[in-house]
C-alpha cells in the first residue's frame, strides 16, 4: 500500500528531475504535449486528488465541480494555467505546492474515505498511487529521466496496475503499462488505463 511518505519521495524525485528543465516549449516525451502543458496538467491533477478527496463521498456519484480549459491550439485540458515568464521555479512552485496540499489533506482522511475518480472510486491509498504515478511519469516525460524510488515505484503499480508483471523491474513496468516503454516478450501496450477503484 503507497503511503504518505511514498508521495514525499515521489514528489522529492519529481522535482529534481523537473528542477534540470530548461526548454519548456520542447514535446515532453511521445506526448502530443509540449514540456509546460505537461507541467500544467500535473499541477492540475495534484490539485484535483487533493479537492477529490476533501470533498470524500459528497464527490461520488457527482460530476467533476472543476472546468478543465485547453490553451489556444492545445489539446492538454487542465485546471491551473502557470504563467510563462515565471518558468522553471515556476512549475517547481506549483507542484510543490500541489503536493503539499495534497499530504494536508491526505492527513486529514481515514482509510474509509472514498472520492470519484474517472477511472474508479478510490480511497486515501488510490489517490496516494495515482499522484506518485502522475508525477514519476510525467517527470519522465518532462526531463527524460527520474530517479524513481523503487519500492515507491513497485506500491504504486501493484495498486493501480493489477495486472502489471510482477518479475520484472517496477520503473520498466510502469513505463510499458503506461505505453511508455518495451518488456522483453511482451507486445508493446497501445491503449492503457489505471484501476483506481478499492480492491479487497
Amino acid at each position: 500500500m503507497t503511503t504518505p511518505d511514498d508521495l514525499r519521495a515521489a514528489l522529492s524525485a519529481a522535482t529534481a528531475a523537473l528542477s534540470t528543465v530548461d526548454d519548456w516549449t520542447a514535446p515532453a516525451g511521445t506526448l502530443s504535449w509540449t514540456r509546460w502543458e505537461t507541467a500544467e496538467h500535473l499541477a492540475s491533477d495534484l490539485l484535483y486528488y487533493a479537492t477529490q478527496l476533501a470533498t470524500g463521498e459528497r464527490s461520488l456519484g457527482q460530476p467533476t465541480a472543476y472546468d478543465q480549459l485547453a490553451r489556444p491550439g492545445s489539446d492538454c485540458a487542465q485546471m491551473v494555467a502557470l504563467k510563462p515568464e515565471t518558468g522553471t521555479p515556476g512549475v517547481l512552485r506549483a507542484i510543490g505546492g500541489g503536493g503539499v496540499l495534497l499530504l494536508a489533506i491526505l492527513a486529514a482522511t481515514t482509510p474509509a474515505t472514498r472520492a470519484r475518480h474517472p477511472w474508479g472510486d478510490g480511497d486515501p491509498g488510490g489517490f496516494t498511487a495515482m499522484a506518485i504515478v502522475e508525477l514519476l511519469l510525467h517527470a519522465w516525460d518532462i526531463a527524460g529521466a527520474v530517479d524513481a524510488p523503487v519500492g515507491v515505484t513497485a506500491r504504486a503499480l501493484a495498486r493501480l496496475f493489477p495486472g502489471a508483471p510482477a518479475d520484472a523491474d517496477p520503473w520498466a513496468a510502469l513505463l510499458w503499462s503506461t505505453g511508455r516503454g518495451e518488456l522483453a516478450g511482451r507486445a508493446r501496450v497501445a491503449k492503457w488505463r489505471w484501476f483506481a477503484e478499492v480492491r479487497d
